[in-house]
Protein backbone atom coordinates (compact mmCIF):
# COMPACT_ATOMS: atom_id res chain seq x y z
CA UNK A 1 0.00 0.00 0.00
CA UNK A 2 2.62 2.42 0.88
CA UNK A 3 4.90 1.36 -2.47
CA UNK A 4 1.28 2.06 -4.39
CA UNK A 5 0.34 5.39 -2.43
CA UNK A 6 4.08 6.73 -3.29
CA UNK A 7 3.90 5.75 -6.76
CA UNK A 8 0.24 7.56 -7.12
CA UNK A 9 1.98 10.57 -5.32
CA UNK A 10 5.30 11.10 -7.87
CA UNK A 11 2.91 10.70 -11.36
CA UNK A 12 0.28 13.27 -9.39
CA UNK A 13 3.46 15.36 -8.81
CA UNK A 14 4.96 14.87 -12.31
CA UNK A 15 1.58 15.76 -14.04
CA UNK A 16 1.09 18.71 -11.54
CA UNK A 17 4.74 19.96 -12.40
CA UNK A 18 3.60 19.21 -16.61
CA UNK A 19 0.44 21.76 -16.24
CA UNK A 20 2.14 24.02 -14.05
CA UNK A 21 5.23 24.09 -16.73
CA UNK A 22 2.69 25.01 -19.58
CA UNK A 23 0.71 27.77 -17.99
CA UNK A 24 4.18 29.59 -17.77
CA UNK A 25 4.55 29.47 -21.70
CA UNK A 26 1.57 31.73 -21.94
CA UNK A 27 2.29 35.44 -23.06
CA UNK A 28 -0.27 37.64 -21.86
CA UNK A 29 -0.22 41.19 -23.38
CA UNK A 30 -2.37 43.92 -23.94
CA UNK A 31 -3.25 45.97 -27.52
CA UNK A 32 -1.28 48.94 -28.17
CA UNK A 33 -4.42 51.21 -27.54
CA UNK A 34 -4.75 49.34 -23.87
CA UNK A 35 -7.98 47.94 -24.91
CA UNK A 36 -7.76 44.41 -25.56
CA UNK A 37 -6.15 41.58 -23.50
CA UNK A 38 -4.62 38.77 -25.53
CA UNK A 39 -2.46 35.97 -24.04
CA UNK A 40 -1.20 33.12 -26.27
CA UNK A 41 0.80 29.96 -26.37
CA UNK A 42 2.83 28.36 -28.92
CA UNK A 43 3.35 24.67 -28.49
CA UNK A 44 3.31 21.46 -30.77
CA UNK A 45 0.81 18.39 -30.70
CA UNK A 46 0.11 14.93 -33.29
CA UNK A 47 -1.79 15.28 -36.35
CA UNK A 48 -3.64 12.58 -37.63
CA UNK A 49 -1.21 10.93 -39.69
CA UNK A 50 1.06 10.38 -36.36
CA UNK A 51 3.16 13.96 -36.76
CA UNK A 52 4.57 16.56 -34.55
CA UNK A 53 3.10 19.88 -36.06
CA UNK A 54 2.62 23.36 -34.71
CA UNK A 55 0.11 24.79 -32.48
CA UNK A 56 -1.16 28.09 -31.78
CA UNK A 57 -3.45 28.65 -28.80
CA UNK A 58 -4.83 32.79 -28.34
CA UNK A 59 -7.67 34.48 -26.75
CA UNK A 60 -8.11 38.19 -26.67
CA UNK A 61 -10.99 39.95 -24.77
CA UNK A 62 -12.64 43.03 -24.71
CA UNK A 63 -14.95 45.33 -22.61
CA UNK A 64 -16.70 47.74 -25.46
CA UNK A 65 -20.00 49.83 -26.65
CA UNK A 66 -22.28 47.43 -28.45
CA UNK A 67 -26.02 45.70 -28.70
CA UNK A 68 -25.81 41.82 -28.28
CA UNK A 69 -28.34 41.43 -31.22
CA UNK A 70 -26.16 42.94 -33.74
CA UNK A 71 -23.30 40.89 -32.94
CA UNK A 72 -25.78 38.13 -33.11
CA UNK A 73 -26.44 39.08 -36.35
CA UNK A 74 -22.73 39.59 -37.67
CA UNK A 75 -21.87 36.16 -36.17
CA UNK A 76 -24.86 34.25 -37.68
CA UNK A 77 -24.01 35.59 -41.11
CA UNK A 78 -21.02 33.98 -42.53
CA UNK A 79 -21.05 36.69 -45.50
CA UNK A 80 -19.65 39.13 -43.25
CA UNK A 81 -16.78 37.41 -41.11
CA UNK A 82 -14.54 38.71 -43.46
CA UNK A 83 -14.90 42.31 -42.42
CA UNK A 84 -12.90 40.69 -39.04
CA UNK A 85 -11.37 37.86 -39.68
CA UNK A 86 -7.48 38.31 -40.76
CA UNK A 87 -6.48 38.13 -44.39
CA UNK A 88 -9.99 36.66 -45.42
CA UNK A 89 -11.16 37.18 -49.14
CA UNK A 90 -13.70 34.83 -49.12
CA UNK A 91 -16.21 33.89 -46.18
CA UNK A 92 -19.17 32.28 -47.13
CA UNK A 93 -21.92 29.58 -46.35
CA UNK A 94 -21.89 26.21 -48.25
CA UNK A 95 -25.10 25.05 -46.41
CA UNK A 96 -27.30 25.08 -43.44
CA UNK A 97 -26.45 21.49 -41.46
CA UNK A 98 -29.37 21.89 -38.62
CA UNK A 99 -31.05 24.87 -36.82
CA UNK A 100 -28.42 27.33 -36.11
CA UNK A 101 -25.78 25.33 -37.23
CA UNK A 102 -23.63 26.06 -41.13
CA UNK A 103 -20.87 24.66 -42.91
CA UNK A 104 -18.82 27.61 -43.63
CA UNK A 105 -15.92 28.19 -46.37
CA UNK A 106 -12.66 30.63 -46.06
CA UNK A 107 -10.28 31.46 -48.09
CA UNK A 108 -6.86 33.07 -46.76
CA UNK A 109 -4.89 35.46 -48.43
CA UNK A 110 -1.94 35.11 -46.05
CA UNK A 111 0.83 37.84 -46.33
CA UNK A 112 4.31 36.40 -47.75
CA UNK A 113 5.83 33.58 -47.17
CA UNK A 114 2.84 31.82 -45.63
CA UNK A 115 0.89 30.19 -48.65
CA UNK A 116 -2.97 31.26 -49.52
CA UNK A 117 -4.86 28.54 -47.68
CA UNK A 118 -8.50 27.75 -47.22
CA UNK A 119 -10.84 25.96 -44.37
CA UNK A 120 -13.91 24.29 -44.23
CA UNK A 121 -15.78 24.45 -40.59
CA UNK A 122 -18.96 23.57 -38.91
CA UNK A 123 -20.08 26.70 -36.94
CA UNK A 124 -23.16 26.72 -34.31
CA UNK A 125 -24.69 29.42 -33.08
CA UNK A 126 -25.97 29.42 -29.17
CA UNK A 127 -27.67 31.49 -27.24
CA UNK A 128 -28.66 31.97 -23.25
CA UNK A 129 -31.56 35.34 -23.18
CA UNK A 130 -31.63 34.15 -19.02
CA UNK A 131 -27.82 35.09 -18.70
CA UNK A 132 -27.63 37.23 -22.12
CA UNK A 133 -24.91 35.95 -23.83
CA UNK A 134 -23.94 34.44 -27.22
CA UNK A 135 -21.75 31.38 -28.29
CA UNK A 136 -20.91 31.13 -32.04
CA UNK A 137 -18.32 28.01 -32.17
CA UNK A 138 -16.48 26.37 -35.03
CA UNK A 139 -14.86 23.09 -35.65
CA UNK A 140 -12.83 21.92 -38.94
CA UNK A 141 -14.70 19.29 -40.79
CA UNK A 142 -11.73 19.90 -44.04
CA UNK A 143 -12.97 16.42 -45.88
CA UNK A 144 -17.30 18.14 -46.32
CA UNK A 145 -16.49 20.20 -49.71
CA UNK A 146 -13.87 19.63 -52.55
CA UNK A 147 -10.50 20.65 -52.02
CA UNK A 148 -9.31 23.76 -54.26
CA UNK A 149 -6.06 24.89 -55.73
CA UNK A 150 -4.64 26.03 -52.57
CA UNK A 151 -3.63 24.55 -49.29
CA UNK A 152 -6.21 22.92 -46.91
CA UNK A 153 -6.24 24.25 -42.77
CA UNK A 154 -7.01 21.26 -41.12
CA UNK A 155 -7.09 22.26 -37.56
CA UNK A 156 -8.90 25.58 -36.54
CA UNK A 157 -10.81 25.63 -33.45
CA UNK A 158 -13.04 28.81 -32.62
CA UNK A 159 -15.11 30.29 -30.22
CA UNK A 160 -16.51 33.63 -29.88
CA UNK A 161 -18.73 34.77 -26.74
CA UNK A 162 -20.69 37.86 -26.11
CA UNK A 163 -22.29 39.04 -23.29
CA UNK A 164 -24.53 42.04 -22.70
CA UNK A 165 -23.64 44.47 -19.87
CA UNK A 166 -25.19 46.96 -18.03
CA UNK A 167 -24.84 50.74 -19.84
CA UNK A 168 -24.84 49.45 -23.09
CA UNK A 169 -22.09 47.92 -22.84
CA UNK A 170 -20.94 43.99 -24.14
CA UNK A 171 -18.00 41.69 -22.71
CA UNK A 172 -16.54 40.08 -26.06
CA UNK A 173 -13.92 37.57 -26.00
CA UNK A 174 -12.75 34.94 -28.35
CA UNK A 175 -10.45 32.02 -28.26
CA UNK A 176 -8.60 29.88 -30.92
CA UNK A 177 -6.43 26.70 -31.12
CA UNK A 178 -4.76 26.72 -35.00
CA UNK A 179 -1.98 24.43 -36.89
CA UNK A 180 -0.98 26.90 -39.61
CA UNK A 181 -0.47 25.01 -43.26
CA UNK A 182 3.26 25.25 -43.22
CA UNK A 183 4.81 25.79 -39.69
CA UNK A 184 7.44 28.06 -39.43
CA UNK A 185 9.72 28.77 -36.66
CA UNK A 186 7.67 30.28 -33.08
CA UNK A 187 9.36 33.25 -33.00
CA UNK A 188 7.52 34.09 -37.00
CA UNK A 189 4.38 33.09 -34.97
CA UNK A 190 4.79 35.10 -31.84
CA UNK A 191 5.29 38.41 -34.01
CA UNK A 192 1.70 38.27 -34.85
CA UNK A 193 0.91 38.35 -31.05
CA UNK A 194 -0.84 40.46 -29.63
CA UNK A 195 -1.40 42.72 -33.11
CA UNK A 196 -3.19 39.78 -34.80
CA UNK A 197 -5.99 38.68 -32.24
CA UNK A 198 -6.60 41.96 -30.74
CA UNK A 199 -7.30 43.36 -34.81
CA UNK A 200 -10.20 40.50 -35.31
CA UNK A 201 -11.24 41.37 -31.98
CA UNK A 202 -11.67 45.05 -32.99
CA UNK A 203 -12.57 44.76 -35.76
CA UNK A 204 -14.74 42.24 -35.08
CA UNK A 205 -16.66 45.18 -32.40
CA UNK A 206 -16.58 47.55 -35.57
CA UNK A 207 -18.76 45.54 -37.20
CA UNK A 208 -21.64 44.66 -35.13
CA UNK A 209 -21.64 48.63 -34.39
CA UNK A 210 -21.98 49.17 -37.55
CA UNK A 211 -24.70 46.95 -38.59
Amino acid sequence: MIKSANYLLIVFLLISLNIFGQKENWTKEMSKDGKVEVMNFISTRIDDDGNEVQLAEYSATTIAEGNIENFSTLLKDASLHKRFMDNTDISEEVKVLADNQWLVYYYFDSPWPMPNSDCVMKMKFTENKAEKTIVYEGVPTPKLLEEKDVKRMTYYVVNYTVKQLEGGKVDVSMWAKVTPVVSGPDWMMNAWFPKGPAGILTRLVKAANNL
